[in-house]
């Protein structure tokens, strides 16, 4: 896949996934990287690494090459009547630019939600599933968005998880009188950071609620970005595809390699905006491992043999020499 320009200021924010310690004292850290704007690979020039507040000057960035599994969430509802070709386009788009590194399922929503496929890494399986999408119904986003996130589990741990969902208006019943989800906003958003899966919402047009959008995106640690109109919807899929293939590992040495067991808290962070919108983590140190202790050696009593040789200092001896003995 191609990468984006160097830009003067690279402004970004992080979003920690998990923290390894298993190899402590060696530290490795997986995570996130979201900006309103393109940026490039990032290197370790671009970043702060602080443990408990002590600034780790040595380490060592990469880009994750773990798999990344997207939950494509897509808006079929009645309103979307117009907009559906376009949708369809950049939503093959957006699978097409993944090159095989990431593993998509597609669901979509109206009044109900349609999961039509399982996680596939090959762009052709999700063709057909796309061109069978038709506008009709109310809007059930939230619970739409909680499904994929809940697709994701089944999932290894160590991958990079992520919801990428589209509408073009809020969660509406039919009649207009309320949201189509059992889902609200803000129950939905508690759902989601528990579970560590960052939201990546796109917005189309004028009736999209983008403060609304903006702030649920934040919150879980994804990015929210809006098209104007229909036209731009390729450009949108495409910025956030760039978004959600960059997955970083950082790896240093902890400063305080005491194993007693305490939480220590991990800061990564962009050298840009410093401590603004920055990934957060905790992992706990290993406990210091007891030695068993030693088991004490029973001592039997030893009798002698009729030559006076202890029975268990040499068993050979003793039975030659008792054997002449007799």
């Amino acid at each position: 896949m191609g990468r984006f320009a160097w830009a003067d200021d690279v402004l970004f924010s992080s979003k920690i996934q998990n923290i390894k310690s298993s190899t402590f004292p060696k530290i490795e850290t997986k995570l996130s990287v979201f900006s309103r704007k393109p940026i490039p690979e990032l290197s370790k020039d671009h970043f702060w690494v602080k443990e408990d507040g002590v600034r780790v000057s040595d380490f060592d960035v990469q880009v994750d090459a773990t798999p990344v599994f997207v939950s494509l969430v897509l808006d079929r509802s009645g309103s979307m009547s117009h907009a559906l070709p376009k949708l369809k386009r950049a939503a093959y788009d957006f699978i097409k630019m993944m090159d095989g590194q990431a593993y998509v399922q597609l669901i979509s929503f109206s009044s109900d939600i349609k999961k039509h496929t399982s996680f596939s890494n090959v762009p052709s399986y999700f063709k057909k599933h796309i061109n069978r999408l038709e506008a009709f119904g109310a809007t059930a986003l939230y619970d739409a968005i909680a499904e994929g996130v809940a697709n994701l589990h089944s999932y290894p741990t160590d991958s990079r998880k992520v919801v990428v969902a589209f509408t073009d208006g809020n969660d509406q019943n039919a009649n207009h009188t309320g949201r189509q989800s059992k889902l609200s906003a803000k129950a939905l958003v508690k759902k989601v950071r528990k579970t560590g899966v960052p939201l990546y919402l796109i917005g189309l047009g004028s009736e999209v609620n983008q403060k609304l959008m903006g702030k649920m995106a934040k919150l879980t640690g994804g990015s929210y970005l809006h098209a104007r109109d229909r036209e731009k919807l390729t450009a949108v899929f495409r910025e956030v595809a760039k978004m959600v293939e960059l997955g970083y590992v950082i790896s240093y040495q902890t400063p305080n390699p005491k194993c007693d067991g305490t939480w220590r808290k991990v800061r990564v962070y962009c050298k840009s905006v410093k401590d603004k919108d920055q990934g957060k983590g905790k992992y706990k140190a290993p406990e210091k491992t007891k030695e068993a202790p030693k088991k004490a050696i029973a001592k039997t009593k030893v009798k002698d043999s009729a030559l006076g040789i202890p029975l268990a200092a040499d068993p050979a001896k003793f039975i030659k020499e008792e054997f002449n003995a007799r």
